[in-house]
């Protein structure tokens, strides 16, 4: 918030991260329909995680240190992020066993509609004050890069959405696409997130934690060709369609969810405990060593089905305290 030139034979262009090294079938979180304990979202989990006499750790003291070897994440990122799983079919083809998510990956997200809204032949523009329309333009350019959008010039019919800017924490103007009016005719489905208390439940004092962030992650997911044309909006006498999983569909976090699960429960298969939340996933292990595989485990799996890192928002280094959810001081 872009198509595939193939990846090399050798090693795929992209960008690489190496954490050197130091020196001396499961829950899941809630979204859409799920009832979520905002008292368990800001608890803060040290409290519950470790007793006042526990002592933090780092790497340096840990006598689990000669066998670590370095956490390198490889990523093709010629492949733009809109749609990427698509472009990364073959694996779920061949290795995901979920025919649901294997659709979606092959052929796109078909919107669950409880009704199909009326389409307009004319176009409901975006209306914004003068001071605004840079923001957005800005917004416009980012996603036709990452092929999250395309332009339309034909006149054919839409349901057309509006955006609106609001205020980030860190200052500036963040675009907001206007759904609501969209999900009124789509369907609504309970299902099970894990949650920060099923976490605590499971994690065991000394336990080593690292974290990994999926850039842009509804946009990895491809959206049905026929039904792109509900995703549309207009601005400045110009119209586009999202052509992937867009922030603001109510379905969107069940979907996103429910295309990861398969792969989470790949892992576990390999023994590695993962605990994802929509964007965040939080890596948990016994010892400095064993995390660092899970966490390079982790990230060859996640690369294969074609989900893109971000590097600047992981912790793929162990630790035993880092911020998880928005909360900080997850420790063991």
């Amino acid at each position: 918030m872009g198509s595939a030139r193939g990846q090399a034979k050798r090693e795929p262009k992209g960008a690489r991260l190496r954490v050197n090294r130091p020196r001396s079938n499961s829950p899941f979180p809630k979204a859409e329909g799920a009832r979520t304990n905002n008292d368990v979202l800001r608890q803060p989990l040290s409290a519950v995680l470790a007793s006042p006499s526990t002592k933090l750790r780092n790497i340096r003291n840990s006598s689990d240190l000669s066998s670590l070897s370095e956490i390198v994440i490889v990523q093709d990122l010629s492949i733009p992020v809109g749609g990427r799983l698509n472009k990364f079919r073959d694996f779920w083809d061949v290795t995901i066993r979920d025919k649901w998510a294997v659709e979606i990956a092959n052929q796109g997200y078909a919107i669950e509609f409880l009704s199909l809204p009326h389409l307009h032949s004319k176009p409901i523009w975006t209306i914004l004050p003068q001071e605004q329309h840079q923001c957005l333009w800005e917004e416009i350019d980012q996603m036709l890069e990452k092929r999250a959008i395309t332009e339309i010039k034909d006149k054919s019919e839409g349901f057309y959405s509006t955006f609106f800017l609001v205020a980030k924490k860190q200052g500036g103007l963040r675009p907001i696409l206007n759904l609501k009016p969209l999900n009124k005719f789509v369907k609504t489905v309970k299902f099970k997130m894990c949650t920060p208390q099923t976490i605590v439940q499971t994690m065991c004092k000394g336990d080593w934690l690292a974290s990994l962030d999926l850039k842009d992650a509804y946009f990895h997911v491809p959206i049905r060709e026929s039904h792109r044309k509900y995703l549309r909006f207009s601005f400045q006498g110009r119209t586009f369609q999202f052509s992937v999983l867009p922030f603001g569909l109510s379905t969107a976090p069940r979907v996103f969810t429910k295309m990861l699960a398969p792969l989470v429960g790949l892992l576990h298969e390999k023994g590695v405990r993962l605990f994802p939340y929509i964007d965040d996933c939080l890596i948990v292990a016994k010892s400095p060593s064993q995390l660092v595989h899970a966490v390079n485990t982790t990230i060859k799996v996640l690369s294969q089905a074609g989900f893109v890192i971000n590097q600047k928002k992981s912790h793929p280094q162990p630790v035993q305290r880092l911020q998880f959810l928005g909360i900080d001081g997850i420790h063991s």
